[in-house]
């Protein structure tokens, strides 16, 4: 099933939400964006920046604050193909296409409630 993912009221990119896991609750997979994700990729790189190009590299506390303000005021949400909002807890977006051999782009939802998603978890 294919979902809209929704920055305010601009469509921002879409995604099967292909992945799971029941035993967190959440939804992620592949995101593909339309040409509105440019006016909010700077603030959602902030993230990917702040991690680093590996996972020994330190996290720059600063710009995941920065990051997670960010992601707060744009009201990222998740809509079905009946454009039915997913309650989810959060909305995540990650942004990889800089780094060298990733190349991708991600999102992933703490899901409110588990029976609101299809195929519940």
């Amino acid at each position: 099933m294919r979902f809209s993912i929704y920055a305010g009221d601009k469509l921002i990119g879409s995604s099967d939400l292909e992945h799971h896991d029941d035993g967190m609750g959440i939804v992620f997979g592949k995101f593909v964006p339309t040409s509105e994700y440019e006016s909010i990729r700077k603030d959602i790189r902030l993230a990917s920046d702040a991690v680093g190009g590996t996972s020994n590299d330190p996290v720059d506390e600063t710009k995941m604050q920065k990051y997670q303000t960010a992601i707060q005021k744009l009201k990222i949400v998740i809509k079905d193909a009946k454009h039915r909002v997913l309650p989810t807890a959060g909305v995540g977006l990650q942004d990889w296409e800089e780094e060298g051999g990733q190349g991708e782009l991600y999102v992933e939802a703490i899901l409110a409630d588990r029976t609101s998603y299809p195929g519940a978890l």
